[in-house]
C-alpha cells in the first residue's frame, strides 16, 4: 500500500505528466489564519476574511501587526507552496486573560462593582454572556473557499461542521460568582467546538492547490435576521462601551507542502 507521500507524487504524475519528483519533498504542513472577529463596537461582520494579511501587516479588525501566532502566511493571498488540502477546520475562541480588552477591566481579576456578576470570569460564562452568544454564533454563517476563479467549498455551518478537533470540551459548570453575598450563585457557560481529533471536515478526494493560486476564503452570515442587534457580542461591562471580549476565529488548512529539496 502506497504512503501519503508516494500517493501525492503520484496524483502529481497523472496531473503533469513525467518529471523528477525525486526533487520533491512531500510534508506534512497546515496553514493558518486567525484574525479578529470583533471590532472596537463589538459588532460582528457579515463577512470574515481569511488567509488575505500576511505576516507583518495589520489586522484590519485589532489594527496590530500579524505574528506567526495568528497566521503562517507569508504571502498576500497565496500559498507559499504547491499544497494538497486534506482536512478543513475552524477554531472559534476566546482570547486568554493577558491579551483580553482592557476596557472596563476585563483582564483584571479582582471584582469590579459595575460587573452584573462579580467578576471578568463570571461575566463571559454567565448564561447570557460571551460564550453564550458563541454557542447561538457556531449554527450559523457559511464557509466559502475559492482558489483562482473556481469555487471548491461552501460548508453551511462551518463553525460545528469543521471543528478543530483539539482542546478542552467543556459545555456548562456551576458556582458562578453571584452578583452580591445575598444573591443566589450564577450559572456558569462555557462553549467550545469538539475536541475529538477525529471529528473534522475531510476534503475527500484530496485538493491539489498550485502556490500561485489567489485565495479567497471567507465566513460569511448570510441570515436573514443578520442586524447589529442579533451580532453583537455581549458587553461584559454592562454600562462601558467597548467591553466585549476580544475573540479570534481561525480557519485551518490540513494538508502536505511539496517542497524542492536541497
Amino acid at each position: 500500500m502506497a504512503t501519503e507521500s508516494q500517493q501525492i507524487t503520484q496524483m502529481l504524475a497523472s496531473r503533469y505528466g513525467t518529471a523528477n519528483y525525486g526533487n520533491l519533498q512531500v510534508v506534512k504542513w497546515q496553514y493558518y489564519d486567525y484574525p479578529r472577529m470583533t471590532p472596537s463596537t463589538g459588532v460582528i461582520p457579515n463577512k470574515i476574511n481569511f488567509f488575505s494579511i500576511p505576516q507583518g501587516s495589520t489586522d484590519p479588525n485589532s489594527q496590530i501587526a500579524k505574528t506567526l501566532e495568528e497566521t503562517n502566511l507569508d504571502r498576500n493571498g497565496q500559498f507559499t507552496y504547491d499544497y494538497v488540502i486534506t482536512k478543513i477546520r475552524t477554531h472559534l475562541y476566546v482570547l486568554p486573560r493577558s491579551r483580553q480588552n482592557p476596557v472596563g477591566q476585563l483582564n483584571d481579576q479582582a471584582a469590579t462593582p459595575a460587573l452584573t456578576v462579580g467578576n471578568a470570569d463570571g461575566s463571559l460564562g454567565q448564561a447570557n454572556g460571551t460564550y453564550s452568544f458563541l454557542e447561538q454564533l457556531s449554527g450559523r454563517g457559511n464557509l466559502i473557499v475559492n482558489f483562482g476563479q473556481k469555487r471548491y467549498f461552501e460548508i453551511n455551518q462551518p463553525f460545528k461542521k469543521c471543528p478543530i478537533g483539539a482542546g478542552v470540551e467543556v459545555k456548562q459548570y456551576g458556582g458562578g460568582a453571584a452578583a452580591a453575598l445575598a444573591a443566589n450563585p450564577q450559572i456558569g457557560y462555557w462553549y467550545s467546538q469538539s475536541a475529538d481529533p477525529r471529528d473534522s471536515y475531510l476534503v475527500t478526494p484530496p485538493l491539489f492547490v498550485e502556490r500561485d493560486s489567489i485565495i479567497d476564503a471567507s465566513i460569511q452570515f448570510l441570515d436573514t435576521d443578520y442586524t447589529a442587534a442579533n451580532y453583537t457580542l455581549p458587553r461584559v461591562v454592562a454600562a462601558t462601551a467597548g467591553s466585549q471580549a476580544f475573540v479570534n476565529v481561525g480557519l485551518i488548512f490540513d494538508g502536505f507542502a511539496i517542497i524542492p529539496t536541497q
